[in-house]
């Protein structure tokens, strides 16, 4: 798809996750209207492109579509998988940032023209964005160290992240890192050197809590000594 270019495609609502370009997210299919959905891209009447939207806060469920945020990512379709008890899951990958200019309802489900948000690049031949991403790479590094067994990239993940390109990385760990979806939702708002950077921000700050917090979580351990 080209940068700037309008679209007319699907909505997905998701309550608590924000799908970051060039990664993968897997989305729960509980509604009927999701499930008509699936249906209708399976049966090739869309060009297997949905739009990944936040649900915003205080939505309480129920008859019509829930209210969602203006800005999203236009995903393509991986795979659909059916559990054992029969609950289907969407797999997705994002492409581009999105902004909705207009919702409508088409009986089956939300769907919304939208405009593509062209990505800033990133040249990481360049002495400033080297260093970035180093900068990044270790706050990665000293993040997973100080969270153990609760950081929430597995060790391979790390090392695939590591070893991309530096858009990939930033959206990598922002997807999957442990802060609230709206928190999520502000970066990924954010063009890339801002989003990079704001993820910095973050690990950093995680990681120095984290190590501020390290003697009263021994103490904690050992409880029964106080």
């Amino acid at each position: 798809m080209d940068p700037d270019q309008a679209l007319d495609i699907p909505l997905f609502p998701v309550a608590d996750a924000v799908c970051f370009p060039g990664t993968e997210l897997s989305l729960e299919v509980a509604e009927e209207s999701q499930r008509r959905l699936i249906a209708e891209l399976g049966g090739g009447a869309t060009s297997g492109w949905l739009g990944v939207v936040l649900v915003k806060p205080g939505w309480g469920g129920g008859a019509g579509s829930p209210p969602v945020f203006p800005a999203g990512t236009a995903c393509q379709v991986v795979r659909v998988e059916t559990s054992d008890d029969g609950r289907l899951r969407l797999v997705v990958r994002g492409s581009h940032r999105f902004l909705i200019e207009k919702e409508r309802h088409d009986g089956i489900c939300l769907r919304a023209r939208v405009r593509l948000v062209a990505e800033t690049g990133l040249d990481e031949g360049e002495s400033g964005v080297r260093a970035l991403r180093q900068a990044l790479c270790e706050r990665l590094l000293a993040a997973r160290e100080a969270m153990g067994d609760s950081f929430p990239l597995s060790a391979s993940e790390v090392d695939a992240a590591l070893d991309a390109p530096i858009e990939e990385l930033v959206n990598r760990v922002a997807g999957r890192f442990d802060m609230p979806p709206l928190r999520k939702l502000e970066l990924l708002t954010y063009p890339l050197p801002d989003r990079a950077l704001e993820l910095l921000g973050i690990l950093r700050s995680r990681t120095k809590l984290l190590q501020l917090l390290r003697p009263y979580r021994r103490l904690a351990a050992n409880s029964e000594w106080n």
